[in-house]
């Protein structure tokens, strides 16, 4: 349980999850989901995977704090998520010349990696 390594990553994964949320909920509220997607049913399928994720975060961290059994495994499946949605996301964002948000997703890819490769070594 004392491991800095698993303690990183539980945190990040949490910290994670509930960024992903909460920028969701504000880009809906602020009804600006159809300015970022071209198609309705691009922008449902995309959402839903990034709230899929987002829960598997939180889980995943919560679930190293509680010491449940498994959570090592669901770190890695969260996180791996989380790698997959910030290197894609990168890329989108990339498209439309948005180059300090692209920046700032793969500095998180980044450190979505360290996170992965603390609970694997």
């Amino acid at each position: 349980m004392n491991d800095p390594g698993y303690i990183f990553s539980a945190a990040f994964s949490i910290f994670s999850g509930a960024a992903i949320l909460v920028i969701w909920i504000y880009f809906y509220a602020a009804g600006k989901l159809k300015s970022i997607f071209e198609e309705r049913h691009e922008m449902i399928s995309h959402i839903a995977a990034e709230i899929i994720v987002a829960v598997l975060l939180i889980l995943a961290g919560t679930s190293y704090f509680l010491q449940l059994s498994g959570y090592r495994i669901l770190l890695g499946i969260a996180l791996g998520g989380l790698l997959y949605a910030t290197v894609n996301a990168a890329g989108f964002y990339l498209d439309r010349s948005q180059k300090i948000l692209s920046l700032v997703l793969v500095l998180s890819s980044a450190i979505t990696g360290i996170a992965l490769l603390l609970i694997f070594l």
